[in-house]
């Protein structure tokens, strides 16, 4: 009988250190510090398309980023790069929603998203971080290409209260753009340079 409970007793002290220890690491680490990424691709799609005179009541904006070159401090030093993901949903119950206008000036809808980190091998893994993006603007630069800048406080996951400012240049341009407002809309728009920058507060 005593023996029977010693080993009863060594497998569940077994089976609780598996549970605490390696799963508790697979989900990953509350990463600290600060992350700077450049050279961003990915795409911005709208649903329903953006036009000229639109008169659509809600508008959804969809953003997808490859993060590709990243640097950091603290936990940051061991990321290579991410995935970047957002959604932002527009209503105006007066409609206008889907006006190309809107692609430039600011917004304050929220810009939701969610960046998943990948690290150097044989380093922890970290968890997602949640970021709400609560004001962005668009401006057409110099060059005739649309750009977004955005702002916000990373929320949930690795880099909680990190300053968020995120930078994205759309490669189509103003021409393009206005042509597709007059045409069939703009159902998507390529972003082929920008940066992602997540900064500690002060005393941070």
């Amino acid at each position: 009988m005593k023996r029977a409970l010693a080993l009863f007793g060594l497998t569940t002290f077994i089976c609780g250190t598996a549970l605490s220890g390696p799963a508790f690491a697979a989900a990953g680490v509350a990463a600290v510090g600060n992350v700077h990424c450049i050279n961003l691709t990915g795409t911005l799609t709208f649903g329903p398309r953006l036009a000229d005179g639109g008169t659509e009541r809600t508008e959804v904006m969809r953003i997808k980023l490859n993060l590709s070159t990243c640097t950091g401090t603290g936990d940051a030093q061991n990321i290579n790069m991410g995935k970047f993901s957002g959604l932002s949903k527009a209503k105006i119950p007066a409609g206008g929603a889907n006006d190309c206008a809107t692609l430039t000036g600011t917004s304050t809808t929220p810009l939701n998203t969610s960046t998943t980190w990948k690290v150097k091998k044989a380093t922890p893994k970290l968890l997602k971080s949640g970021l709400p993006f609560l004001s962005r603007t668009g401006t057409f630069d110099p060059s005739g290409h649309l750009t977004i800048d955005a702002s916000g406080v990373v929320a949930t996951g690795s880099f909680v209260g990190d300053g968020a400012a995120l930078h994205v240049a759309v490669s189509e341009s103003q021409s393009a753009i206005a042509s597709m407002c007059a045409g069939s809309g703009v159902g998507q728009l390529s972003i082929n340079n920008g940066s992602l920058d997540l900064t500690q507060p002060a005393g941070g």
